[in-house]
């Protein structure tokens, strides 16, 4: 069944959240368990191609922490308007494997920190909007 996207959006649809794991097809397909990076880059120009407000969330822990700045610049060729980065909540399964996704040292999460700021000091005056959660930390 094909998605209606225009439809979508001319009944109310104001934008649409997609998740990724990281920008790495690989990786984001290890971290969710599943094979899913390559349809949602298909799923976003889709609704981009449907002029639907595209934002993206990134979960970031131990695994993708390093790709920070790869991750922001997908959001960036993907025409997200809105990119959230969000630090791993440790209940239900990341609690139960928090040695693999918890912060490997405070200061490497400080540096990352500073990418995501000064991407978003980047983004100021632009459509776009870059959300930082508290406590990445």
């Amino acid at each position: 069944m094909a998605i209606a996207w225009a439809a979508l959006r001319d009944a109310g649809l104001d934008s649409i959240q997609l998740s990724f794991q990281s920008d790495e097809s690989s990786l984001a397909d290890e971290i969710a368990g599943a094979r899913a990076h390559e349809r949602k880059l298909d799923v976003a120009a889709k609704i981009r191609e449907a002029r639907i407000p595209l934002s993206l969330n990134f979960v970031i822990h131990r695994r993708n922490i390093d790709r920070l700045p790869q991750m922001i610049d997908l959001a960036e060729a993907l025409g997200a308007e809105r990119v959230e980065l969000a630090n791993v909540q440790f209940y239900g399964w990341a609690f139960r494997n928090r040695a693999r996704v918890a912060p490997p040292r405070a200061n490497k999460w400080i540096a990352r920190w500073d990418i995501a700021t000064a991407a978003r000091g980047a983004t100021r005056g632009q459509d776009r909007h870059l959300l930082c959660a508290a406590g990445l930390l």
